[in-house]
């Protein structure tokens, strides 16, 4: 059926191309030159302008309406348009036939000399305007409801089609009456086939409708009418001609031919009947067979319908009928060809809540054309009640593709949406019961991924339950998968497993204790594993406190001063430790062998029982014993007891032997301290805790005169002086409510009535507990020494006068020698300084000439023993450059004198790294204004003073401040947290040890200058030298200094965007970080990166493209000039300015050749080189 459609569509297409091409060519023949035609075949002169543009316009509309699925709105209205201008031209010539009117339209636009000569030439013929009539109309109402119009549409195209046929027949037979009816002008062959293909192509373009739905019709007489048709309409005509064509011959006459004709008709169509009946009867036959095929097939289907609880039903979208098969009656409950045959009683018998959406889903499906699936709840009749249907379906179009009908099953699925609440009920209850467990629970398949989890893995990977289900075990784990790896290939292959783990946590390690549990079907393959993971973090934690808690107790249990015992209720000892086996002489296994009875006197076991009782009713003994040790000597402890939850007694045993020795000492020794205090000149007191006297000795008795009743409480006050009295009660009671010992001198009344002076100490008496308990003081008589202190004082008086005299004389001696000092320093540092610039200017440049010697003479050496001592020579004198530069740096720091001191002080924390101290330098100035000598003074100072940090601190750390808290005062901090040492202990010989720390020697030299040292240390806390000294005001003034433009700079902040761009370009690294130093004070420079020799300068050149770069002349591997006259040549805008440390004419000249816009000395760099920057480049711009 669907190769027919097919078919029949390619013949519609074709016609209305033939339709369209055929008239259009001749059109444009006519309107360029119509010879053409005449000269193909002079059969083109019938044709008329009218029919080909009629035929024009209906073979438009049909292939605008050719396929009726695809026929929009806009296609359809041109269609009916096209129609319609046809049926009108039709129209007006059928009307100039009738009326016998010329209404100008045979030959419109169009002169066609050589056109036939009929009555009216250029005229439609009537049977030709008829036909396009039919065929206009019929395409006009192509598509038009109801269904009856498709009879009168397709009989109006079959009769246009007929009267083209009939025209082809007359020209087949010759026979000029049926191509042309009187005067009137003839239908040309070109026409009638026109007409023949129109009209066939109308019929096919709705074979599904009319007439054409029983030739397409796939029932039994269809198929026999697609059989007879081609031969009742050509037979016929093939026989009609035959006799015609004999006819005319002469074979014989008009009667005999026409008899002739009949009698060949009626046998071949004789023939045709008696063939197509055998044909019907085979088909008959096998019809009955494949009935009872279908009917057992039907009855197997029925059968499976009833077993499966699903039917089948049919819905026709045209006339909205819907049809159940019984099995689908049975499911909704309701009795046999009960229901009522619609899609509307099928949604009454849907529930409620599910209508719109089942109604919603089928909509869509037939404006898709596609199938559908969907579940819902129906009412059941009989019994009453809520089922569920699951419900699939298809939809069938037709020809055209629209929709026509659904086909489809319904599977009653209630049980199975029972199961699944119960399964969801189950799973939700698994779910609740797995959630509240403190573990992790999941299910894993064998392809390692996570088919169900429990909440305890969304709180312990921080994921919802969806994101976990479905990845791996891989990419939930990450890096611990290998962890557990092993485990997995083990459980699938069937192994039962549990293990210990560790997995990194939000704040620490978390224990886990993980057991995999293989699933297997029934054959015995496992299919995934069960995972239960609890976190036993806390276990092993409280496990280990556990065993650590053990291991202090017995640690303790062991390590005790006093013996520990236990023993349950009978006596019987369960433990001990060692320091009870010491006290009582046995050993741990004797005295667990033995009982509390065997360690007591007889006469004791009385009072054991008590003990017990009180012991029973919960309360805790405390008190002395007497207990037999091993060798029979009796011990004396004091014995703690207490009975435990478990019915065990603890007991500490504590050895009072000795503490009873003391106590009888005690006793004796304070009635021989009352003997000695009696016994003594001294006057001893002794006061209670009310400030009150308790006790005097004799002395003090014999001394005052007065009898001890009368001195005791307050009346020893009453022979104090009166000056002295009542400053000396502010004394006692003030450092007796603080508890503090005092010391006081007071005039004492004598026996005879004089007074004395004495001297008072008193002390706390404290227990052992620490708690106060009163004073004890002493007192002597210091009257002959205060008359000695008064002639004291009197040649103390004469002494310090000439000692005034002679330190004068001293002070102007120091000074005298505090200049030679500080001439000797200065000698020292000039001297240092020139040997540093002999060794840097002559020696370094010695070593570096032999190294390039070295290096040339290399290339043209072939002996590899004459190469490697000559390797080995470069290698010396690599290490001898370096040497020099180490010893120019020691003696005379080139920064020092370039850049400042602040600049020298970081670069001498980084030297002290090569010693093995680490020093951090803190500078709130990067440039001070002091001049040269203060500024080495201080420097050398510094220095010394890390070295003894090296030599005698035990640290591997200091640190240096500079400050300045004041303008004219600049202060360095020397610290270090090292080992320190008592300054009580150190003698001014300690200081000016060279051995010991040399601190003289630098309190001399800062002395020198103005400035002064001061030293805190504490042993085990570490030293702190804090050296101050003046700044020299001279170089403030000056308008043109570094400082003063550097506050200039810092006044007027300048956005990045305009800042200078400087490369520094030293091989010494303590220069750089001088210029560097400098050039920070400048808020319009922005030094941008350092390199330590010309190669580097060029490649970071090139890179960060700086504005200005400042070029050291000599340096290692590409020298300044070199370097400079690259860089200038690979980019000219930047700026280059020379530096060196040689101020020699021809070196500056060949800095500027190379391209070097301005050379600097290095020793006038920091006041010169950021004028020599800003000048250049304002030269430039």
């Amino acid at each position: 059926m669907t190769s027919m459609l097919l078919t029949l569509q390619r013949v519609v297409l074709s016609a209305a191309g033939l339709a369209i091409a055929f008239p259009a060519l001749t059109l444009l023949c006519w309107a360029y030159d119509h010879s053409i035609l005449y000269h193909l075949h002079t059969s083109f002169r019938t044709l008329k302008p009218t029919t080909m543009l009629a035929v024009l316009f209906c073979g438009l509309s049909l292939w605008l309406q050719a396929e009726e699925g695809a026929v929009t709105t806009a296609r359809r209205y041109v269609a009916q348009g096209s129609a319609i201008v046809a049926c009108l031209l039709a129209s007006l010539i059928l009307s100039e036939h009738l009326l016998a009117l010329d209404l100008g339209i045979d030959l419109w636009r169009i002169a066609l000399p050589e056109i036939s000569s009929d009555a009216h030439p250029g005229r439609t013929a009537p049977a030709t305007a008829v036909a396009i009539l039919m065929l206009g109309l019929t395409l006009l109402w192509l598509d038009t409801k109801p269904f009856a119009t498709y009879f009168f549409d397709q009989s109006a195209a079959l009769i246009g089609g007929t009267i083209g046929c009939i025209g082809l027949v007359g020209y087949l037979y010759g026979v000029q009456s049926l191509y042309k009816v009187g005067t009137f002008s003839s239908t040309s062959v070109y026409s009638a086939l026109l007409l023949v293909t129109l009209g066939l192509g109308i019929l096919c373009a709705r074979p599904a409708r009319g007439l054409m739905a029983t030739l397409t019709s796939e029932k039994l007489g269809g198929v026999m009418l697609r059989r007879l048709l081609p031969f009742a309409v050509m037979l016929p005509i093939l026989a009609g001609w035959i006799r015609i064509a004999a006819q005319r011959s002469g074979k014989y006459d008009f009667n005999f031919g026409v008899a002739l004709a009949v009698a060949a008709v009626m046998l071949i169509m004789l023939a045709f009947l008696w063939l197509l009946a055998g044909s019907l009867n085979h088909t008959d036959g096998q019809k009955k067979h494949i009935m009872q095929i279908l009917q057992q097939r039907e009855a197997r289907h029925r059968l499976a319908l009833r077993a499966g609880r699903m039917g089948t039903f049919h819905q026709d979208l045209d006339d909205e009928s819907l049809v159940f098969s019984p099995e689908l009656e049975a499911i909704f409950g309701l009795p046999p060809m009960s229901f009522a045959s619609t899609f509307a009683a099928f949604q009454q018998l849907i529930h409620p809540d599910d209508r719109q959406r089942v109604q919603q889903t089928v909509a869509e499906a037939v404006e898709n054309r596609t199938a559908y699936d969907l579940e819902c709840r129906i009412l059941r009749t009989s019994p009453p009640g809520e089922s569920w249907i699951a419900v699939t379906g298809q939809v069938l179009p037709d020809s055209t593709g629209h929709p026509r009908q659904i086909t489809g099953v319904m599977f009653d699925i209630t049980e199975r949406k029972r199961s699944e609440t119960a399964l969801r009920q189950s799973e939700e209850q698994l779910r609740v019961v797995t959630d509240a467990l403190p573990g992790l629970i999941a299910y894993v398949d064998r392809d390692e991924r996570y088919r169900f989890v429990n909440a305890g893995y969304e709180r312990h990977f921080g994921r919802s339950r969806e994101q976990i289900v479905g990845s791996s075990v891989k990419e939930l784990l990450q890096q611990d998968y290998p962890q557990v790896q092993r485990f997995i290939e083990r459980v699938l292959e069937g192994e039962q497993i549990s293990f210990e783990t560790t997995s990194l946590g939000e704040t620490d390690e978390q224990t886990l204790l993980a057991t995999y549990v293989p699933e297997r079907t029934a054959g015995g393959t496992v299919e995934g594993f069960y995972v239960l993971i609890t976190n036993i973090t806390d276990r092993k934690r409280t496990e280990q406190a556990l065993r650590e808690s053990e291991e202090r107790f017995r640690h303790l249990f062991e390590q005790a001063s006093d013996g520990i015992v236990m023993a349950d209720m009978s006596g019987h000892y369960l433990d001990v430790n060692s320091r009870a086996c010491h006290m009582l002489g046995y050993s741990r296994e004797e005295l667990l062998g033995m009982g509390v009875t065997d360690l007591l006197d007889p006469h004791d076991y009385k009072r054991l029982r008590e003990i017990k009782a009180e012991l029973l009713e919960g309360h805790r003994h405390s008190g002395e014993w007497k207990l037999r040790r091993r060798d029979g000597a009796t011990l004396s402890v004091e014995i703690s007891a207490k009975l435990q939850p478990d019915r065990r007694w603890h007991a500490i045993v504590r050895d009072i032997t000795e503490r009873k020795r003391a106590e009888a000492g005690l006793r004796e020794s304070e009635a021989h301290f009352r003997m000695l205090a009696d016994a003594t000149p001294v006057l001893v007191w002794m006061a209670g805790t009310d400030t009150r006297c308790t006790w005097l000795n004799r002395s003090w008795l014999e001394y005052t005169g007065r009898p001890l009743e009368d001195e005791l409480g307050s009346g020893w006050t009453s022979g104090i002086h009166p000056d002295d009295q009542a400053e000396y009660l502010r004394v006692y009671k003030a450092h007796f409510s603080r508890h503090e010992p005092f010391e006081m001198e007071y005039r004492l009344r004598r026996q005879d009535g004089t007074y004395g002076w004495i001297l008072d100490r008193g002390v706390p008496l404290l227990t052992q507990n620490g708690e106060f308990s009163g004073y004890l003081g002493s007192a002597i008589d210091i009257t002959d020494r205060k008359h000695a202190e008064e002639q004291l004082q009197q040649w103390t008086g004469e002494l310090e006068k000439r000692v005034d005299e002679r330190t004068q004389a001293l002070v102007r001696s120091q000074e005298r020698l505090r200049a030679l000092a500080s001439d000797l320093s200065a000698t020292e540092q000039q001297e240092r300084r020139r040997l540093a610039t002999e060794l840097h200017d002559y020696l370094a440049q010695l070593l570096v000439v032999g190294r390039m010697k070295l290096g040339q003479a290399k290339p043209h050496v072939q002996d590899s023993k004459t190469l490697q001592l000559l390797s080995e020579a470069d290698d010396v004198l690599t290490q001898s450059l370096n040497y020099t530069r180490f010893l120019v740096a020691e003696l005379s720091p080139q920064v020092l004198y370039q850049f400042g001191l602040p600049a020298a002080l970081k670069w001498l924390g980084g030297q002290m790294k090569t010693h093995g101290l680490t020093v951090i330098v803190h500078c709130d100035r990067d440039h001070l204004p002091m001049d040269e000598e203060s500024a080495v003074i201080l420097y050398q100072s510094v220095r010394e003073l890390l070295f003894n940090v090296v030599k005698h601190a035990r640290t591997t750390e200091a640190a240096i401040s500079l400050s300045c808290r004041t303008h004219d005062i600049v202060t360095i901090t020397v610290s270090d947290q090292g080992c320190g040492f008592n300054l009580s202990t150190m003698t001014e010989t300690d200081r000016a040890l060279p051995g010991r720390f040399g601190l003289f020697n630098v309190q001399e030299r800062v002395e020198a200058i103005g400035g002064r040292l001061n030293l805190d240390s504490t042993e085990g806390k570490g030293t702190t030298v804090t050296l101050t000294a003046p700044i020299d005001g001279n170089s403030q003034s000056e308008p043109g200094s570094a400082s003063s433009r550097a506050k200039q700079r810092v006044a007027a902040p300048v956005p990045p965007s305009e800042r200078l761009r400087i490369l520094l370009v030293d091989d010494h690294e303590m220069v750089r970080q001088g210029l560097r130093s400098v050039l920070d004070n400048y808020e319009d420079l922005e030094v941008i990166g350092e390199a330590g020799d010309g190669e580097s300068a060029i490649s970071i050149a090139a890179a960060l493209k700086p504005d200005v770069v400042v070029m050291d002349v000599n340096m290692p591997r590409i020298d300044g000039i070199e370097a400079t006259r690259r860089i200038v040549s690979a980019q000219p805008d930047i700026v280059v300015i020379g530096l060196s440390v040689q101020n020699e004419h021809h070196v500056e000249e060949a800095m500027t050749r190379a391209g070097a816009a301005v050379f600097v000395t290095k020793e006038r760099a920091a006041g010169q080189l950021y004028e020599a920057i800003v000048r250049t480049v304002r030269t430039r711009k």
